[in-house]
């Protein structure tokens, strides 16, 4: 039955999407984890609260802002670019011991509440007055400090001292954290609270929780490209393209049975992992030591993983099996078909090359070497022909390339999305009555 066989190609192939985008959600919360892109996109929710916008982003080419945000990316991995109140705001001590070790040196995650903590202790420090609320507003008052910068650095300019006294001293006193917009957003909150104190931290960490269901939505499409690129990858080593797993599913049966039947069981014994999957697909916010446990467990989990992997990769031929070195005879032997169908005749060494037929043979043909016995002068003779398995999976890649491209776009689509597809698709064949057979009647 012709809508039996497509429901069973599109199972199959959902199956594999499947296991490869559990695999690619594993290896890229890894490197999450070792690249503490979490860390490094709440510092980023930081300064975008904190850190007035220095350049008009409308005014520029967004080319050049592009590569300009790029190249702060690459930055950043290896300097830390903290100034001003975003510098002050991780030294505090509150923020700064949140750091579980010197690998994991930035937070990934800040509650609420130790954020809002973190910055009326730091207004509190550089405002001057009797009460909390009156150093608040003059820490916040940006046009008086202006006027207080002005009055010290004449102070200074007058005082009698070496320059490098100086200059020190002027550096100190353009040393205050706070810019224009950050301070003017910070004390219309002060305001709002109607100078109350427990109101003003409640909007402190309001604006805080906001700011984070955006950064949620950034770290979600920083793990987008991450999977992407990870599934893109995978697609390439195992050699799964989307093309070849269709062809490969329509033409044999006993291989696209054995898929459904591999993917009813999975659907059995996994509904839990996929749900684990999904919490941590969804939560951006583990502290320190709950990414460490969490790569634990994703390497349990792999453990499994890998497996359910071979299994289907079997099935479908997948994979690189490339050979070392190729068989071959004197172009005047005879020929041995049983070997392989697919054969080369190199006139230049007077030998025939024989291919294994799991290999595209065009492209094979433009990857071997001869090697030759040179120790004669007179006489040269073929000991071996050497197979460029690098060449070939560069062309053999590169002749795939959509084929690898479109299994990247599915796999990037999530784990939590192929399993829920394929419960679908496996109750629904479950559900579809078989054609009893007909007796022949004499």
């Amino acid at each position: 039955m012709f809508g039996s066989t497509a429901l069973n190609i599109v199972i199959g192939l959902i199956l594999i999407y499947l296991l490869y985008s559990l695999l690619a959600t594993i290896i890229g919360e890894i490197i999450a984890t070792g690249l503490g892109l979490r860390a490094r996109n709440l510092e980023r929710s930081i300064k975008r609260m904190l850190d007035d916008h220095t350049k008009d982003d409308d005014d520029r080419n967004k080319i050049v802002a592009f590569f300009e945000s790029l190249f702060q990316m690459v930055k950043g991995f290896f300097f830390k670019n903290r100034q001003g109140l975003v510098k002050k705001f991780y030294d505090e001590p509150v923020i700064k011991y949140l750091s579980s070790n010197s690998f994991f040196s930035k937070p990934s995650y800040i509650s609420p509440e130790n954020f809002a903590k973190a910055i009326i202790d730091l207004l509190k420090r550089d405002g001057e007055g009797v009460g909390e609320v009156e150093k608040i507003k003059n820490a916040l008052n940006v046009d008086q400090q202006q006027e207080n910068k002005e009055e010290a650095i004449r102070k200074i300019l007058n005082n009698h001292g070496s320059e490098d006294e100086k200059i020190k001293e002027i550096k100190r006193v353009f040393q205050s954290p706070l810019e224009k917009d950050t301070a003017r957003h910070i004390l219309s909150l002060l305001e709002e609270a109607k100078n109350n104190p427990e109101e003003f931290r409640l909007r402190l960490e309001q604006w805080f929780d906001d700011t984070m269901d955006q950064s949620t939505g950034w770290y979600k499409r920083n793990m987008q490209v991450v999977l992407l690129a990870t599934g893109f990858c995978l697609a390439a080593l195992f050699n799964a393209s989307t093309f070849d797993i269709v062809t490969k599913l329509s033409k044999d049966k006993d291989a696209r049975d054995q898929l459904v039947q591999m993917a009813s069981s999975y659907m059995k014994e996994n509904d839990s992992l996929i749900a684990n999957i999904t919490k941590i697909q969804a939560d951006s916010s583990f502290k320190n030591s709950g990414e460490l446990k969490m790569i634990d467990t994703m390497l349990d989990i792999h453990k499994n993983l890998q497996q359910d992997i071979d299994d289907a990769g079997s099935l479908l031929g997948n994979g690189w099996e490339l050979p070392e070195s190729l068989y071959f005879t004197h172009s005047n032997a005879k020929r041995n078909s049983s070997i392989s169908k697919q054969q080369l005749v190199d006139p230049n060494h007077a030998i025939v090359i024989y291919f294994p037929e799991n290999l595209d043979f065009e492209l094979a043909k433009k990857c071997y070497k001869v090697k030759l016995n040179r120790q004669k002068e007179t006489q040269t003779a073929v000991i071996s022909v050497k197979f460029r398995r690098t060449a070939y999976f560069i062309r053999q890649v590169w002749a795939d390339i959509w084929g690898y491209f479109i299994t990247a776009l599915a796999i990037s689509l999530g784990a939590p999305f192929w399993f829920d597809l394929l419960s679908k698709l496996v109750k629904i064949r479950s559900e579809i009555p078989k054609t009893p057979k007909q007796r022949v009647i004499n």
